[in-house]
């Protein structure tokens, strides 16, 4: 069986371990703080890792864990100290479909070699494996709401903003209706005013053409 460096990392009380699957898919899981107070107060630190994710051949890795330090737990002591299997699985992962499951094991000299719920065994143990981003719920898709548009509302500001251009329109009109040409210096200036207030002219000429005659 070929072996691989597994990649880990620690931060805070959580180590995470990233494998990939055969299409290159990247799968994050983590250890519980139990295994992992166990495994940071055992020596040597080099382990073997046997996973083997659903629908795929078992694969082993080798992991040096000389940086891996003890996190908090509600064990007091470095070791596993769960005797029944089934409470040894976190309520967190209630509702989450395992990813496959792993077995940790120490070198082959030790006569009781794989870890277990109660520390070391001579049988091989496996643990389920979750992928962590499931278990956090940090991998969240964002749900597009549509937009909701107020369709008489869209109406009504349509309808504002056409009465408004015809009021705009029809003063522009009353401006120009209502406006004349000085008869000397012929700048555009109200209708009522009799003398030019650009040249000074008396305007009563225009007004007298503009006087109908009826005879």
């Amino acid at each position: 069986m070929e072996h691989q460096e597994l990649i880990w990392q620690q931060s805070k009380n959580t180590v995470t371990i990233e494998v990939s699957t055969q299409s290159n898919e990247a799968i994050i899981f983590s250890l519980e703080p139990e295994i992992i107070n166990f495994l940071a107060g055992n020596t040597p630190k080099f382990y073997e890792f046997f996973i083997k994710l659903k629908g795929e051949n078992e694969k082993s890795f080798f992991v040096d864990f000389n940086n891996l330090k003890p996190v908090a737990s509600s064990q007091s002591k470095l070791r596993i100290t769960i005797t029944k299997k089934n409470n040894f699985v976190s309520t967190k992962y209630r509702g989450i479909q395992e990813k496959g499951r792993y077995s940790i094991a120490r070198g082959e000299s030790f006569y009781e070699r794989y870890l277990s719920e109660t520390g070391w065994i001579r049988q091989k143990n496996y643990f389920n494996l979750y992928d962590y981003s499931e278990v956090t719920g940090n991998k969240t898709k964002i749900k597009k709401e549509p937009i909701k548009v107020d369709v008489p509302l869209v109406k009504e500001t349509l309808k504002v903003q056409t009465d408004t251009k015809k009021q705009q329109a029809s003063t522009e009109e009353q401006t120009e209706t209502v406006s004349k040409k000085c008869i000397s210096c012929s700048e555009i200036i109200p209708d009522n005013y009799d003398v030019c207030p650009y040249c000074s002219t008396q305007q009563t000429e225009a007004k007298e053409k503009n006087v109908d005659i009826v005879l």
